[in-house]
């Protein structure tokens, strides 16, 4: 298999796994980085809850989705640091 296709493989992918503190170096530390998620979070951090029935649902559903990216970056960043998974229910 040529070396470019092994990066799309199971095997490549656990040793390129991004742990808590990459997050933290990624989205702290390098000012790219930083840039990138302010971008993320004034795009998919807006009005969550949309009403409207069904349609209201959906968009909400949507916008949950985005957000939870999001608040998955930010949960990341935080057990770098030592606060733990708000998220974490146990």
């Amino acid at each position: 298999m040529p070396d470019d296709l092994a990066f799309h493989t199971s095997e490549a992918a656990a040793r390129r796994r991004a742990d808590a503190g990459t997050y933290a170096r990624i989205f702290e530390d390098n000012p790219d980085g930083v840039a990138i998620l302010e971008a993320l979070q004034s795009r998919f951090c807006r009005k969550i809850w949309h009403p409207g029935g069904q349609d209201g649902a959906r968009a909400t559903d949507y916008a949950n989705g985005q957000f939870s990216v999001i608040n998955f970056i930010n949960a990341q960043i935080n057990i770098a640091h030592g606060v733990g998974d708000p998220n974490d229910d146990g």
